[in-house]
């Protein structure tokens, strides 16, 4: 069960996860900030090495990168020599960084594993700092980091275990200095018994921590590597075992001769051969993968040229259609036009027979009113006095009126 937490006051300070990469950082980090540490507002997410994500807090990651940079090393942290003093302007940008990080209010820490080549430089601005410093052996390391394909290591494979011990070196030296600060572990033993390395960080480092989460998966930390590992570590870069050896014995744990022992010739010579027959039906695999590669991308090359052939008959398509709606936009223009002339032609009609049935209903009126025969008397009478008579102002009467005229005359 948690006990209560401190007043703000006297609440310890930050809690610094760090280590080796390729250490098990990330895992544990996981841990801690399922059990209560506030690892930040802005973490690094999941990427190919790290699925669940690195708990890495940017502002910190970018701090260290930016730091190496300036001293002429790579953002990656890959270094094996000591590091020169920070210029003053990181201290400020460090302090900074801090004060943002305490007014939370809240048990805070961070993990990044370059934190460790600044080792000194941050326990100078935060004197109350405690540390949990995680390690693996350099041979698991090695092979993590050859799995995982970094440029460095291809070309210079024995970096990877030249970086290790850097790194762990300055760990050792680190928390003899400060021991009270400090608690070590391997992280086999934290995956193994998480409950008894919690126990220990609140015992030793006074701090408030829940139970940690179940979030460790076997299958995404990777596999051990075999004893032989070991055996060739210690052979190549003899200073890596005394340093496994060391770091151990700062946690409480067997020695190394004890928990690894040494592979007798014959067995080392096994191996070679093993790796050496490995490494030929590798090496055959490759050329079989070259080969398929290359038809594949004979493949492509046929498949961009059909591509490029349907991209061609596509663009025919399109001007073709293009060249269809400027048609049908012409046509449906003169119909539009010839639209407009009929409905003026009917207007026309319209006003037509309007007219003709005024002319229809003046006719029938004169009809009605024999207003047609009184005219006709009216001209025969002028013709028998011998006058011609006036011009008549009416419309002319229809043909069977004048015909019954004529027979009356």
């Amino acid at each position: 069960m948690t006990t209560a937490a401190p007043p703000h006051d006297q609440s310890p300070g930050p809690l610094v996860i760090c280590g080796m990469h390729r250490s098990g950082t990330s895992l544990t980090a996981s841990l801690f900030g399922g059990a209560g540490v506030n690892l930040g507002d802005r973490l690094f997410g999941p990427n190919v090495g790290n699925s669940l994500g690195h708990f890495e807090d940017v502002g910190f990651l970018e701090f260290n990168m930016r730091a190496l940079h300036s001293l002429g090393c790579n953002y990656e942290g890959y270094v094996t020599r000591p590091l020169p003093p920070l210029a003053p302007e990181f201290e400020e940008e460090a302090k900074q960084i801090i004060a943002s990080r305490v007014a939370a209010g809240r048990q805070w820490g961070w993990k990044e594993p370059r934190t460790t080549l600044f080792l000194d430089f941050w326990d100078q601005l935060l004197p109350d700092a405690r540390y949990a410093f995680v390690f693996r052996n350099p041979w698991d390391v090695a092979d993590s980091l050859f799995r995982r394909g970094d440029a460095a290591f291809v070309v210079d494979p024995r970096l990877a275990i030249e970086v290790w011990v850097a790194y762990n070196r300055r760990i050792v030296e680190f928390v003899t200095r400060h021991p009270t600060r400090c608690v070590v572990f391997e992280i086999s033993r934290l995956i193994a018994e998480p409950g008894q390395v919690f126990e220990l960080v609140r015992s030793k480092l006074q701090l408030t921590l829940d139970t940690p989460p179940d979030y460790f998966r076997n299958d995404l930390f990777g596999k051990e590597c075999s004893r032989h590992g070991a055996a060739i570590v210690r052979t190549l870069v003899p200073e890596a075992h005394d340093v496994y050896h060391l770091l151990r014995h700062l946690a409480g744990e067997p020695a190394a001769e004890e928990a690894e022992p040494a592979a007798d010739a014959a067995s080392l010579a096994a191996y070679a051969v093993e790796e050496w027959a490995r490494a030929s039906r590798a090496a055959v695999r490759e050329r079989k993968l070259h080969g398929e590669v290359a038809a594949a991308t004979a493949r492509d090359v046929e498949h961009a040229h059909g591509l490029a052939a349907l991209m061609a008959e596509r663009d025919e398509a399109v001007r073709q259609m293009g060249a269809a709606v400027e048609q049908r936009d012409r046509a449906a223009d003169r119909i539009e036009a010839a639209t407009n002339e009929r409905k003026r032609l009917e207007s026309e009609l319209r006003g037509l027979r309007m007219q003709h049935a005024q002319l229809a209903e003046e006719l029938a009126s004169w009809q009605t009113h024999g207003l047609l025969a009184r005219l006709a008397r009216s001209i025969d009478g002028f013709r028998t006095r011998g006058r011609t008579p006036p011009r008549p102002t009416l419309m002319p009467a229809p043909d069977d009126e004048l015909a019954e005229h004529r027979r009356s005359a």
